[in-house]
């Protein structure tokens, strides 16, 4: 089903138009971006992980993943934003450049994913960046270890929403969707057919 329409927008101070939902959250994309919130809530049976990808690059799936994490953060609702695109991360971009270890160090060296994980600028928001990007990354994503660590953190988090990679020229998406209790596919007109 078609979950809702986001607006282009801007943000002040000529900053990369990424979360809105934080530094406007009464404009209009905000609110288009609480209706696409609400509708994922309403999902039956409820959705407990979330894989949010497009068809091509620069179709808005990273903004729409950190906007929607934030949205459903100021409900108060406990979300983990895991960034699964081990090609081409952005994330650790849109929440001011962090670098570290990530995902990739979790899944190919046993790093206990809580040492790793970010917490967001505001509460109830707590971020897993991707890491180095590694040689691998369709074996990395493979590994039976992340399908126990998505069941994990969905007991322990209300709702965890992967940013994947574009589900077109590479197999990862068709590897973690099955994993997933539902898949967002961002379009823009102009983009793709």
């Amino acid at each position: 089903p078609f979950l809702g329409f986001i607006p282009r927008h801007a943000l002040p101070k000529r900053r990369p138009p990424v979360l809105i939902t934080l530094q406007k959250p009464w404009s209009a994309a905000a609110e288009a971006y609480h209706t696409v919130r609400t509708w994922i809530q309403l999902a039956q049976p409820p959705v407990r992980s979330l894989l949010v990808t497009s068809a091509c690059a620069r179709e808005g799936k990273s903004t729409t993943a950190a906007n929607l994490a934030v949205s459903f953060a100021q409900l108060g609702r406990h979300v983990l934003l895991v960034d699964a695109d081990l090609r081409h991360p952005s994330l650790h971009r849109v929440f001011g450049d962090v670098q570290g270890q990530g995902l990739t160090d979790v899944l190919a060296r046993g790093v206990e994913w809580h040492s790793v994980v970010h917490e967001a600028p505001l509460d109830n928001l707590k971020i897993l960046f991707a890491g180095a990007c590694p040689l691998n990354p369709t074996e990395l994503l493979s590994m039976a270890r992340l399908k126990h660590l998505i069941e994990h953190w969905k007991a322990r988090f209300d709702l965890v929403i992967f940013d994947s990679p574009v589900v077109l020229s590479i197999p990862d998406v068709m590897i973690l969707a099955p994993m997933m209790d539902s898949v967002l596919l961002v379009h823009t007109q102009g983009r793709s057919t």
